[in-house]
């Protein structure tokens, strides 16, 4: 299940762009508790990097994009 969300987070960043954690959640399905561990364990795998913007006026964390 862990590999499959994973998927599905890196894809939708791949496909959507940068973005929060929050509206990873929201596009995902998946708990924001759930996307940050899955995009914790995709930065130390250096599949993604943390942005310092966020766009169109979202709010919560900063953005990931794909690495």
């Amino acid at each position: 299940m862990r590999a499959r969300n994973l998927s599905v987070v890196l894809a939708t960043i791949h496909r959507s762009g940068p973005a929060t954690r929050a509206a990873l959640a929201e596009r995902t399905g998946l708990t924001k508790t759930t996307v940050s561990s899955l995009v914790a364990d995709l930065l130390e795998a250096g599949v993604v990097a943390e942005g310092g913007v966020v766009r169109g006026g979202e709010r919560g964390g900063p953005a990931w994009r794909s690495g």
